[in-house]
């Protein structure tokens, strides 16, 4: 996911219960090189403009499906923030990259910052019946 929800819910309590384990999280993902300390601002621009959420949804799908085989994962979760276009509107399209790699994947859609605009029981059903189909 690019983004997770920034306040106290309980998506990584059951994850931890569940015994799943998050190895890929887009948003701390390192994808610059080595910073220039002599060109600090073109370095910091160009680290800016390399970034894969910067551009086309393809750069975003080649860095998580190369996680998700790097990482051999059994499933992904993409938390998909209402609000944002890179989110929201990537979703789906990311969702089928996976799954032509047989990668299950459950979007939860939600608001990263404000948890009044998500329902915190349909987000943990949701996440405990992926769980479920993981597990199976």
């Amino acid at each position: 996911a690019a983004l997770k929800p920034y306040y106290k819910n309980e998506i990584f309590d059951i994850l931890e219960r569940e015994n799943c384990r998050v190895v890929f999280e887009e948003i701390n993902y390192i994808y610059w090189p080595e910073l220039d300390c002599k060109r600090p601002f073109e370095s910091l621009a160009k680290k800016m403009l390399s970034h894969f959420l910067v551009g086309r949804i393809d750069n975003r799908i080649d860095v998580i499906l190369k996680a998700a085989r790097d990482y051999k994962v059994d499933g992904a979760i993409l938390f998909s923030h209402w609000g944002c276009r890179q989110s929201n509107g990537g979703a789906r399209i990311i969702k089928d990259s996976l799954n032509k790699l047989n990668i299950p994947t459950l979007v939860l859609d939600g608001d990263c910052v404000d948890q009044n605009n998500s329902s915190q029981g349909q987000l943990k059903t949701r996440l405990q019946g992926f769980v479920e189909i993981l597990n199976s």
